[in-house]
């Protein structure tokens, strides 16, 4: 994974579809187009070989221990940094900030890790420090929370860990867009209104677009929501409400 890793990266950026409908220009370009799909291919083959059974005398040798190593993604990694360094190297993600970001969230929330480092792969160490020093005050905001009581903070708590993402059409709703519904028990349109500005106050550090598809997603949520019979069906979050 260390050696393909920016092969490897063309699958994490691109689908096979969107490599094929690019109009990227020029010769380079022409030419990565064409072959990328392919390296992907070839690299992820290699990567996801399976070694034949080892066995003496007929006795197979169980020597593959499954509880080792850290799993994301569908992908299994020999440890949590390994998978650190696979997408930071795969993506062209900024370093400084990525290990800023472990440090401050950890490898539960590995995902929110990658969301907020995939919108600023080019950042200054200046401008990092400004998002980690946002980061960290949301994060210190979210522990007091969690430790008042509810009748106190208003809010109930979630485990964002326990949520579930939701795909409405081409829309996927991320679980922390979810658990801040949930936490401040906003169930409708006119409930997520209401709280709008307090919406992306707490989310300008993801940046505006970022923020706005979160918001976005989570309209669509709480609208499918209001059939109860989609509700109990297709919600996988229906029994946290």
């Amino acid at each position: 994974m260390k050696r393909y890793a920016k092969h490897l990266g063309i699958g994490v950026n691109w689908t096979k579809q969107e490599l094929e409908e690019t109009t990227l220009e020029g010769t380079s370009f022409k030419g990565f187009t064409d072959s990328a799909w392919m390296m992907y291919e070839i690299a992820k083959g290699r990567v996801d070989f399976v070694g034949w059974p080892l066995a003496i005398n007929g006795v197979p040798l169980d020597i593959i221990d499954d509880s080792y190593g850290y799993d994301f993604d569908g992908t299994r990694f020999i440890n949590f940094q390994a998978a650190v360094e696979f997408y930071q190297k795969a993506e062209s993600l900024n370093k400084y900030l990525v290990d800023g970001l472990v440090s401050l969230l950890g490898q539960e929330r590995f995902s929110y890790v990658l969301r907020v480092a995939r919108l600023h792969p080019s950042i200054s160490k200046k401008m990092a420090d400004e998002v980690l020093a946002e980061i960290t005050a949301q994060e210190f905001d979210r522990a007091e929370i969690l430790q008042q009581p509810e009748h106190l903070s208003g809010q109930k708590e979630v485990a964002i860990e326990s949520i579930s993402s939701v795909t409405l059409g081409t829309e996927r709703v991320e679980p922390e867009a979810i658990a801040w519904a949930m936490r401040r028990d906003i169930r409708d349109l006119l409930g997520l209104q209401q709280c709008e500005d307090a919406f992306f106050d707490e989310h300008e550090h993801l940046g505006g677009v970022a923020a706005f598809q979160l918001y976005h997603g989570l309209q669509l949520y709480l609208e499918a929501r209001q059939d109860g019979t989609w509700g109990e069906q297709h919600d996988p979050n229906h029994s946290l409400w």
